[in-house]
């Protein structure tokens, strides 16, 4: 499971409610969030300036989310 998975159910937010935000379609998000996709750069941006986080963690499996919750999350911005 990547971060970006964890993150979104932490905020209570569905996959279609998160690909909408970013512009994107739920199927191309729910692949991104499976590991079948790779984003593209674009998306990448779109997906840290939301989450505030770097593609790095988001797209990561560290799976440890209270850590990243800990400084405070900020999306939508």
């Amino acid at each position: 499971m990547k971060n970006m998975e964890l993150i979104r159910i932490e905020l209570e937010m569905t996959q279609a409610d998160t690909a909408a935000a970013l512009g994107i379609s739920e199927y191309y998000y729910r692949g991104i969030e499976s590991g079948y996709f790779n984003p593209s750069k674009k998306i990448r941006d779109k997906l840290q300036s939301y989450f505030g986080l770097s593609a790095e963690m988001l797209l990561s499996n560290r799976n440890h989310i209270l850590e990243i919750l800990k400084g405070g999350l900020q999306y939508g911005s």
